[in-house]
Protein backbone atom coordinates (compact mmCIF):
# COMPACT_ATOMS: atom_id res chain seq x y z
CA UNK A 1 0.00 0.00 0.00
CA UNK A 2 2.74 2.54 0.47
CA UNK A 3 3.30 2.62 -3.17
CA UNK A 4 0.20 4.12 -4.19
CA UNK A 5 0.08 7.71 -3.73
CA UNK A 6 -2.37 9.23 -1.01
CA UNK A 7 -3.51 13.45 -0.59
CA UNK A 8 -0.28 14.23 1.41
CA UNK A 9 1.98 12.42 -0.47
CA UNK A 10 0.90 14.14 -4.13
CA UNK A 11 0.88 17.66 -2.47
CA UNK A 12 4.79 16.79 -0.82
CA UNK A 13 5.84 16.09 -4.49
CA UNK A 14 3.67 18.96 -6.44
CA UNK A 15 5.34 21.62 -3.44
CA UNK A 16 8.59 20.09 -3.70
CA UNK A 17 10.91 22.71 -5.63
CA UNK A 18 12.83 20.11 -7.32
CA UNK A 19 9.79 18.32 -9.13
CA UNK A 20 9.97 19.67 -12.97
CA UNK A 21 6.98 21.89 -13.89
CA UNK A 22 5.72 19.88 -16.52
CA UNK A 23 4.85 17.08 -13.89
CA UNK A 24 3.00 19.34 -11.66
CA UNK A 25 1.03 20.42 -14.43
CA UNK A 26 0.39 17.02 -15.39
CA UNK A 27 -0.75 16.12 -11.91
CA UNK A 28 -2.72 19.17 -11.23
CA UNK A 29 -4.55 18.38 -14.80
CA UNK A 30 -5.26 15.12 -13.97
CA UNK A 31 -6.85 15.83 -11.11
CA UNK A 32 -9.23 18.64 -12.88
CA UNK A 33 -10.02 16.56 -15.42
CA UNK A 34 -10.92 13.62 -12.97
CA UNK A 35 -13.37 15.54 -11.10
CA UNK A 36 -14.46 18.14 -13.80
CA UNK A 37 -17.87 16.94 -14.82
CA UNK A 38 -17.06 17.38 -18.60
CA UNK A 39 -15.72 14.41 -20.12
CA UNK A 40 -15.36 12.94 -23.61
CA UNK A 41 -16.99 9.83 -22.40
CA UNK A 42 -19.95 10.72 -20.02
CA UNK A 43 -19.58 9.27 -17.18
CA UNK A 44 -23.15 8.65 -16.73
CA UNK A 45 -22.66 6.07 -19.39
CA UNK A 46 -22.37 2.75 -17.70
CA UNK A 47 -19.18 0.25 -18.39
CA UNK A 48 -17.17 3.13 -20.25
CA UNK A 49 -18.11 6.34 -18.02
CA UNK A 50 -15.00 5.91 -16.53
CA UNK A 51 -12.82 4.86 -19.78
CA UNK A 52 -11.33 8.17 -20.39
CA UNK A 53 -11.02 8.94 -16.90
CA UNK A 54 -8.53 5.90 -16.30
CA UNK A 55 -6.46 6.50 -19.31
CA UNK A 56 -6.17 9.81 -18.32
CA UNK A 57 -4.97 9.04 -14.95
CA UNK A 58 -3.09 5.93 -16.55
CA UNK A 59 -1.31 8.81 -19.26
CA UNK A 60 -0.36 11.00 -16.16
CA UNK A 61 1.68 8.61 -13.88
CA UNK A 62 3.28 6.85 -17.49
CA UNK A 63 4.14 10.52 -18.08
CA UNK A 64 5.39 11.54 -14.23
CA UNK A 65 6.74 7.65 -13.20
CA UNK A 66 10.72 9.51 -13.59
CA UNK A 67 10.12 12.12 -11.63
CA UNK A 68 8.38 10.21 -8.98
CA UNK A 69 11.20 7.79 -8.77
CA UNK A 70 13.74 10.62 -8.75
CA UNK A 71 11.59 12.23 -5.69
CA UNK A 72 11.54 9.28 -3.22
CA UNK A 73 14.91 8.51 -3.96
CA UNK A 74 15.95 11.86 -2.76
CA UNK A 75 13.12 12.24 -0.34
CA UNK A 76 14.69 8.65 1.14
CA UNK A 77 18.25 9.94 1.02
CA UNK A 78 17.09 13.26 2.53
CA UNK A 79 15.19 11.17 5.65
CA UNK A 80 18.05 8.84 5.91
CA UNK A 81 20.34 12.20 6.24
CA UNK A 82 18.09 13.51 8.71
CA UNK A 83 18.42 10.09 11.13
CA UNK A 84 21.81 9.75 10.89
CA UNK A 85 21.89 13.65 12.11
CA UNK A 86 19.59 13.01 14.82
CA UNK A 87 21.01 9.74 16.53
CA UNK A 88 24.83 11.98 15.72
CA UNK A 89 23.05 14.21 18.11
CA UNK A 90 21.74 11.81 20.54
CA UNK A 91 25.56 9.99 20.52
CA UNK A 92 27.17 13.38 20.93
CA UNK A 93 24.44 14.20 24.01
CA UNK A 94 25.58 11.07 25.38
CA UNK A 95 29.53 11.81 25.18
CA UNK A 96 29.00 14.57 27.01
CA UNK A 97 27.15 13.80 30.06
CA UNK A 98 30.17 10.69 30.07
CA UNK A 99 32.41 13.82 29.94
CA UNK A 100 30.20 15.33 32.83
CA UNK A 101 30.39 11.96 34.82
CA UNK A 102 34.02 11.88 34.20
CA UNK A 103 34.60 15.38 35.67
CA UNK A 104 32.94 14.62 38.68
CA UNK A 105 34.82 11.36 39.31
CA UNK A 106 38.27 12.42 38.65
CA UNK A 107 41.06 12.01 41.19
CA UNK A 108 41.46 15.65 41.46
CA UNK A 109 37.76 16.14 42.38
CA UNK A 110 37.88 13.06 44.64
CA UNK A 111 40.78 14.61 46.74
CA UNK A 112 38.91 17.60 47.57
Amino acid sequence: MADYPNRDSIMSFVSDTEVPIGSIMAIISTLTYFVSPVDLIPDTIPGLGYVDDTAIIATCLALVNSDIAEYKIRRDHNNIDTTFQEKLNTTMELSDIGDESEDIFSEDTLQE
